[in-house]
């Protein structure tokens, strides 16, 4: 169940982070749903996947969206919704604070039990690597669905004057 909420609180994160800088209601749920379907399944499933296979475990490639869609594509939708609607009710970043870290945890538990429950039982001789693989593959998505993604596609935001607010 970790993977469906991972999807949900990305989508409401992506589509608020848009939402908030360009009220394009189209681009809005298209950028909200390829950023927690796709980015997300990266992060959860082929990540994962690559790390184990790396480290030399026998992993199996178990891909949510397209085996069981139907569990998949409801969160998804239902993200989008909740970032649309959370970006107008709480003002500032507090709709994208609390869904980004919320992505995050959910990230950092499906991304683990992706790893045990498909292969990689033996933790102890490599703590190292599973730190390294659940690090990479819950920091570069998530941030990407969530803050780089949205911006780079919002066109009402100069991304560099918005790092420098942010910086300064």
């Amino acid at each position: 169940m970790f993977h469906p909420v991972h999807i949900l609180f990305s989508a409401t994160a992506t589509t608020a982070m848009f939402w908030r800088h360009e009220r394009k209601l189209l681009r809005a749920v298209i950028i909200g749903l390829i950023g927690s379907l796709g980015i997300c399944g990266i992060s959860d499933i082929f990540l994962p996947f690559l790390g184990g296979t790396i480290v030399g475990v026998g992993m199996k490639l178990h891909w949510c969206l397209i085996e069981h869609p139907m569990t998949i594509v409801p969160f998804a939708i239902f993200g989008v919704l909740l970032g649309l609607a959370s970006a107008d009710v709480v003002h500032g970043r507090g709709s994208t604070i609390f869904s980004h870290s919320s992505h995050v945890f959910m990230s950092t538990m499906a991304t683990t039990l992706y790893l045990m429950a498909f292969g990689f039982t033996e933790w102890i001789p490599h703590v190292a690597e599973i730190f390294l693989i659940i690090f990479l593959g819950v920091m570069i998505p998530c941030c990407t669905s969530d803050i780089i993604f949205p911006l780079l596609l919002s066109k009402s935001i100069n991304i560099m004057n918005e790092c420098d607010k942010n910086v300064i």
